[in-house]
């Protein structure tokens, strides 16, 4: 039991807050993440700028039909975020301190591959 607690605590300890805040941007501009389930196995990321009021642009590649409302939406980032959107579970980090070029790091990142499901 001990042990476990000691895991806990040390989990809570690797996420705890940097006390840097780091905006989202897009194209050099304020902007806003949101992830929404778009089915039971599939989400919709959206990178708006936070200009642009609807919740996200009308395309033609995409039917049009009722969307939930945000399980993670983001216009700044200090910390993991950690979330259930539909059956996945979605992990937003902020951008790291390694990378020398502003530029060459995102605010906030995923993985670019998931495992299969078996």
């Amino acid at each position: 039991m001990f042990l476990r607690m000691l895991l806990i605590g040390l989990g809570l300890f690797a996420v705890a807050p940097t006390g840097r805040v780091q905006e989202i941007r897009a194209n050099n501009q304020p902007a806003q993440l949101d992830i929404r389930p778009a089915g039971e196995n599939s989400i919709r990321v959206t990178l708006k700028p936070t200009t642009f009021k609807p919740d996200f642009p009308i395309t033609p590649t995409l039917a049009e039909r009722e969307y939930a409302a945000p399980s993670i939406s983001l216009r700044e980032i200090s910390q993991q975020i950690k979330a259930k959107v539909g059956r996945l579970k979605i992990e937003v980090l902020p951008r790291s301190n390694r990378s020398t070029k502003k530029s060459d790091s995102p605010a906030a990142s995923w993985p670019t591959s998931c495992p299969t499901a078996g």
